[in-house]
C-alpha cells in the first residue's frame, strides 16, 4: 500500500494556489498596478521612518511619520518617546547656542498636527498624552534682539495630558499644568495652572477643574 505524506500534498497544493495568484495579479493590468501603488507606499513609509529617526538622539518603538517632516537639529538633541505621531509637515527645529546645547524631548503617545512649528534654542518638554492640533507654534526664543542685547531664551514645559488647540502660539518662559487645555488661537505668555482651561490673547484661565481624555 502507497503512503501519502498529508504534508508534501499540502505544500503542493499552496504552492499551486500560491502560483495562480501571482499569475493571475501579473496578467491583470488593473491588479498590478495597485499592487505596485501598495509596494512604493510601503516602501516610502519606511525610508521616511527611518529618514526621520536619523534626526533623533533616541526614539521609541511605533514612530508614526507622515509627509514632508522637516528635522533641523545643530548643536542639540532631539529625544522622542513610543507611539508618537508626526502628522503632515511637521516642522522641529532645534539650534542650541555655542556654550549650550539645545534639547527637544517629547512624550509617549503624543500627537503632533499637521504643519506645527517647534522652535527649541535651550529646552522644550512635551510630555506624554499630549495633543497638539494643527498650526501650533511652540518656541523658547524670540528669534530677534532689541538694542544689540543677548537673546534671552527661557525653556517651555508642556506636561502631561496637555491638548493645545489649532493656530496657538506657546511663548518661552511657559509651564503648562499636567491635563490643561489651550483654545484654538490662544496665545500663552504665562504659566497654566493643572487642569485648567485657557483662551484668549493674552490667554487666561476661564474655567478649572477640568478633565479631559486623549
Amino acid at each position: 500500500m502507497e503512503v501519502v505524506n498529508i504534508n508534501k500534498v499540502s505544500k503542493t497544493r499552496n504552492s499551486s494556489l500560491l502560483k495562480s495568484k501571482i499569475y493571475k495579479i501579473k496578467s491583470d493590468p488593473s491588479l498590478r498596478k495597485n499592487v505596485h501603488k501598495i509596494k512604493n507606499k510601503l516602501s516610502l513609509k519606511t525610508f521616511r521612518g527611518f529618514y526621520v529617526k536619523s534626526k533623533f538622539k533616541s526614539c521609541g518603538k511605533h514612530l508614526t511619520a507622515h509627509k514632508k517632516i522637516r528635522v533641523h537639529c545643530i548643536n542639540g538633541s532631539i529625544d522622542v518617546g513610543d507611539d508618537v505621531v508626526f502628522y503632515p509637515f511637521v516642522r522641529l527645529s532645534v539650534v542650541g547656542e555655542p556654550t549650550q546645547k539645545a534639547n527637544l524631548k517629547i512624550g509617549s503617545f503624543s500627537a503632533i498636527g499637521d504643519r506645527t512649528e517647534i522652535h527649541c534654542g535651550r529646552e522644550i518638554i512635551i510630555g506624554a498624552n499630549c495633543l497638539i492640533a494643527w498650526d501650533v507654534v511652540i518656541m523658547d526664543r524670540d528669534y530677534h534682539k532689541l538694542n544689540n542685547e543677548r537673546e534671552n531664551l527661557k525653556p517651555v514645559y508642556i506636561e502631561n495630558n496637555v491638548w493645545i488647540g489649532n493656530r496657538s502660539i506657546i511663548l518661552k518662559g511657559v509651564n503648562i499644568g499636567e491635563g490643561s487645555v489651550v483654545g484654538s488661537g490662544s496665545v500663552v505668555t504665562h504659566d497654566v495652572p493643572k487642569r485648567s482651561l485657557v483662551v484668549g490673547n493674552p490667554a487666561k484661565v476661564i474655567k478649572e477643574n477640568i478633565d479631559w481624555k486623549p
